[in-house]
């Protein structure tokens, strides 16, 4: 909760798609077991409001950050969410960097991983229990989690540290299995 600037803002904007689920969620009691139709309509809105949410959030716009964007919370066609849009999502965070609108303190500070990649991931579940979304792949990447994997590999990022005293993620991993002599 300390990001500021464009990662603050993009929090800001995911949050706003977040709480656009509400107002097209399914009734109740509509089928869902393959994902709710209002998904598809949902995505449209998406689709339409992201050239907005986009240059609100980081200062420009373009198509390839839009598309990203969209790309980031599922399929319309297939009804389905997996690691692949999520890695969607990493790509615009990429491209917004390349582009500018992320410095390299968002990045190195951990704003846009801690921040802004978190609130996509509290987003992803919201729009996943509203509309019901199917897994992408039947186990998920390497079977730990059907939606998202890339929150294990930022927790695991997050106890590894710089520094000529800090310990390596080898040295952690061994002494955690009780081999600290390789």
């Amino acid at each position: 909760e300390h990001a500021a600037g464009a990662p603050r803002r993009l929090m800001d904007a995911l949050k706003a798609v977040a709480r656009a689920t509400d107002r097209f969620a399914p009734e109740p009691g509509e089928a869902r077991r393959f994902g709710s139709p209002k998904f598809k309509i949902w995505h449209a809105w998406l689709v339409e409001a992201a050239p907005t949410l986009v240059e609100t959030a980081l200062g420009r716009s373009s198509p390839e950050l839009e598309a990203r964007l969209c790309a980031s919370f599922g399929d319309p066609a297939r009804m389905d969410y997996g690691t692949g849009h999520e890695l969607a999502f990493v790509a615009f965070l990429l491209c917004a960097h390349r582009l500018g609108a992320l410095s390299d303190d968002d990045v190195d500070g951990g704003a846009a991983a801690a921040g802004a990649f978190a609130e996509y991931v509290r987003t992803c579940r919201v729009a996943q229990q509203c509309f019901g979304l199917e897994p992408a792949g039947s186990l998920g990447v390497w079977a730990m989690d059907d939606y998202q994997f890339l929150p294990f590999v930022f927790g695991s990022a997050q106890k590894c540290r710089r520094g000529d005293d800090a310990t390596t993620a080898r040295d952690g991993a061994d002494a955690a299995w009780g081999d600290e002599e390789t």
